[in-house]
């Protein structure tokens, strides 16, 4: 849930649901590809999560749950990606932090 609003806010607030300036921003940022990555990876965790899916699915709901251990690092590569981006755009722009 809080992925999906993450990708709502980025999405409407920061871009006004302007799609050329969402392709223009990931092609700035390409940190934004292992977010949307990782939350395209985590719908079907999310999908199959409740109790019906793990009777259902049987043996298969635990192997797909262990994608958490593929989407975890993936998560993980995303903040040092920004920090870095964020740096060389300060460092390009002469700002202080």
């Amino acid at each position: 849930m809080v992925a999906f609003l993450h990708i709502l806010i980025f999405l409407d607030l920061d871009n006004g649901i302007a799609w050329d300036f969402f392709s223009q921003t990931i092609v700035q940022k390409p940190y934004i590809l292992f977010g949307m990555a990782t939350f395209l990876l985590l719908i079907p965790l999310a999908v199959t999560s409740f109790d019906v899916w793990k009777v259902r699915l049987g043996r298969n709901w635990t192997r797909l749950h262990r994608l958490v251990y593929i989407i975890s690092p993936l998560q993980c590569c995303t903040m040092p990606s920004r920090r870095r981006a964020t740096s060389s755009a300060c460092r390009a722009t002469s700002c202080d932090r």
